[in-house]
């Protein structure tokens, strides 16, 4: 008898990574199948490798409330690797901090790659585990996340005293424009990223991290009056969306002020063509002074953008700006 039970066990065993993983993703308990699904999607798609920590925080994030809730917190990380049972595991690594300490962090990833191939394939839309397909909308997702923690920090809240007790705060920042770029349901994100772009939200956003410099770091002390306008920032980024709801609002199209002067130069400077476009569309002087090329020509010019810079003659900025003469002859001939 234990014979044949052997064998039938042998027999019930899965016989491909396919059937291991979706044998594993169906063990999951129900009560824990959405952190697991949230979970596996922010490491299939995170700009960078995440620390135990800042999934966490992840966690605690209510999407359908829209709103991050402390009190939602694991009480353990580890308790990430038992929701989702084999398929995470972790590894220690040196990061240097913002006091140029090296110290050890544990960071979340995926067991093995082909977990990832297998969490994005066809296959699993047409398996058995077809409800933990996370090919559609992760950017989405984590765009929407890290706005709505962001979102958290009104008036007093985040300060350099108790950054160290939001570890997801630098990770939202810095990353969530890059995530918005890659959604294509701009609609439904844009709403929080209008929020965010607002009085405390905003200035917290910024001190986290300067899409000017962001190779300063985080200055939780940084002065309001060296921020520039939101309409910048979201130019310097490539925001589209943001950009034109920006303008719809009443935002000025050129305000000064950031390393590049104003929004046109700044969607020069990312080679936004689109957003300079808009701006010049909305009334943007193409022939305002300032910034580190001193005008929008010139900054055209310097990154060899040949066709932003023939629509900006056309549109009246002038050729005899000091500087680039040789090169600016061609677009009047």
């Amino acid at each position: 008898m234990k014979v044949d039970a052997l064998r039938k066990a042998l027999k019930s065993l899965p016989k491909t990574l396919d059937e291991t993983y979706a044998r594993i993703l169906l063990s999951i308990d129900e009560d824990y199948s959405q952190d697991a699904f949230r979970i596996l999607q922010w490491l299939v798609y995170s700009a960078r490798p995440l620390r135990m920590e800042e999934m966490a925080e992840v966690i605690a994030i209510d999407t359908e409330q829209s709103q991050f809730k402390s009190e939602n917190r694991l009480p353990d990380p580890r308790d990430l690797l038992t929701i989702c049972s084999s398929l995470v595991t972790t590894i220690a690594v040196a990061a240097e901090g913002n006091d140029g300490v090296s110290n050890e962090i544990t960071e979340l990833r995926l067991a093995h790659f082909s977990v990832k191939e297998y969490l994005i394939s066809h296959r699993i839309r047409n398996g058995k585990a077809f409800q933990y397909n996370i090919q559609a909308g992760g950017e989405e997702e984590i765009a929407r996340s890290c706005l709505q923690y962001l979102l958290h920090f009104e008036r007093g809240v985040l300060t350099s005293g108790n950054l160290n007790t939001f570890p997801l705060a630098r990770y939202a920042a810095t990353y969530w424009c890059r995530h918005f770029r890659a959604t294509k349901d701009f609609d439904q994100a844009s709403k929080f990223v209008i929020q965010l772009l607002q009085g405390d939200t905003f200035q917290s956003w910024i001190r986290l991290y300067d899409p000017d410099a962001p190779w300063k770091g985080t200055d939780m002390n940084r002065n309001i009056a060296t921020i520039a306008s939101p309409l910048y920032y979201t130019s310097i980024e490539g925001l589209l969306g943001p950009v034109s709801l920006l303008i719809e609002k009443g935002a000025d199209v050129n305000a000064k002020g950031g390393y590049y002067g104003n929004a046109l130069q700044a969607a020069l400077a990312g080679g936004y063509e689109a957003i300079v476009a808009l701006l010049i569309e909305k009334g943007a002087d193409v022939n305002a002074e300032g910034g580190g090329y001193g005008n929008a020509l010139q900054a055209a010019l310097a990154g060899g953008q040949e066709a932003i810079a023939a629509l900006l003659i056309k549109k009246g900025a002038d050729v005899n700006t000091k500087g680039g003469a040789t090169a600016m002859y061609r677009y009047c001939k």
